[in-house]
């Protein structure tokens, strides 16, 4: 009888499971901001010191060895990812926001180095990303993916690093020509 109202209210277990996870993650990301005296996760305007922990994490992720591909700050990619994410519900939003928050001093609790992640060198910062993508717990696993795509999302979104890749958004037979065209708008330099 108390499963099944659970279940009409709250959902299945697992996601009643997720329900208790994403809030406890959004709680204790309120906690550590408040700890270190910054302002907690918002979904209506990402706090600045939020914006330098995703960007710092855009930064690793989306580095590559060609000297081709744009530099991930360059090329406006954490504001094509703000852009995305102002897409996203806003209580995914904060869920997000709060996984910002927890990479932030994941390096204190799990290691390699004690600091906050925005203050360690480059090869310091990619120990803790690989931690959090080979770790065994999964839903560190889990959130080193969400981290993933959604950098990668804002990133590759970004025309600057399509032709690095080859791709030509005017030699695609998928894209309609209005699209086409407010592109090739863009892309042609300005006449001075």
């Amino acid at each position: 009888m108390l499963s099944n109202l659970l279940q009409r209210f709250a959902g299945t277990p697992d996601e009643v499971l997720r329900k208790i996870q994403m809030g406890g993650l959004v709680r204790s990301a309120r906690l550590v901001s408040n700890v270190l005296g910054n302002p907690p996760p918002d979904a209506d305007e990402m706090p600045e010191w939020i914006e330098e922990i995703l960007m710092a994490a855009t930064r690793r992720i989306c580095r590559y060895d060609d000297e081709a591909m744009p530099d991930p700050e360059d090329c406006g990619s954490l504001e094509a990812t703000k852009t995305f994410m102002d897409g996203m519900p806003p209580q995914t939003q904060l869920e997000f926001q709060s996984l910002m928050v927890l990479l932030e001093v994941s390096p204190y609790v799990f290691g390699p180095v004690a600091g906050r992640f925005t203050q360690l060198d480059g090869k310091q910062q990619d120990q803790v990303l690989k931690g959090w993508e080979t770790a065994s717990l999964v839903p560190k696993r889990t959130g080193f993916r969400a981290i993933k795509s959604v950098v990668m999302m804002g990133y590759w979104s970004r025309p600057e690093t399509w032709p690095a890749i080859g791709y030509s958004i005017h030699d695609n037979p998928g894209v309609p020509s209005p699209q086409k065209n407010h592109w090739k708008q863009r892309e042609e330099p300005a006449d001075g």
